[in-house]
């Protein structure tokens, strides 16, 4: 099992170096998220009529 999770730790280790790398990463990646969720909601709202705004 150790040698399964050795490289998951170092680059674990990796990224501690550098928070403001591993915060630019989580901030990138929760606006594609944000991107992604808008659009299927507004394809719901579409698809059921509902569109307030």
């Amino acid at each position: 099992m150790d040698g399964v999770l050795a490289p998951i730790r170092n680059r674990r280790l990796e990224y501690a170096k550098d928070m403001g790398a591993v915060a630019e990463m989580l901030k990138v990646g929760s606006q594609k998220a944000n991107e992604v969720a808008n659009q299927t909601l507004q394809e719901v709202r579409d698809a059921i009529g509902v569109n307030y705004f």
